[in-house]
Formats: C-alpha cells, sequence, structure tokens
C-alpha cells in the first residue's frame, strides 16, 4: 500500500480497521461496495482534510467534500 500520510497503507492492522469502520464510510459514502485501498485513501484525504478534535481522538468535518461528490456522480 505504500507509505500513507497516516501511515494507514503500512500499518499491520489496517484490516482489522477496515473491518471496523468500514460499513459507517462506505454508507456515508452512498457506496455499495468498498474496498481497503479505498477505505485507505479516504482516510488519507480525512487526515488531508478533516478537523481533528483531540477530545473526540478523531476528526469531524470531514466528507462533506467526497459526499457531494459521490452524490453528482
Amino acid at each position: 500500500m505504500g507509505n500513507s500520510k497516516c501511515g494507514l497503507g503500512a500499518y499491520d492492522g489496517a484490516n482489522s480497521h477496515f473491518n471496523k469502520h468500514a460499513k459507517e464510510i462506505m454508507d456515508t459514502l452512498g457506496k455499495k461496495s468498498y474496498n481497503l485501498k479505498e477505505y485507505i485513501d479516504d482516510a488519507n484525504y480525512i487526515i488531508k482534510n478533516g478537523q481533528y478534535t483531540p477530545e473526540l481522538n478523531g476528526y469531524v468535518k470531514f466528507m462533506e467534500e467526497k459526499v457531494m461528490q459521490n452524490m453528482v456522480s
């Protein structure tokens, strides 16, 4: 998977992380199928464009552009 910005591509637990979160992201994007490569690409997009909130230990306000792109296509 190469060196992703977040290191998720090289992360040994990427598959289990994908299994934990893929359905939620897939539903948010309105996709009927989703794979690990797409998940890593989307995770890197979120890290690059999202707003990290330490209190939640996660990103908020991150998928708006991707959701809009998916609705148009």
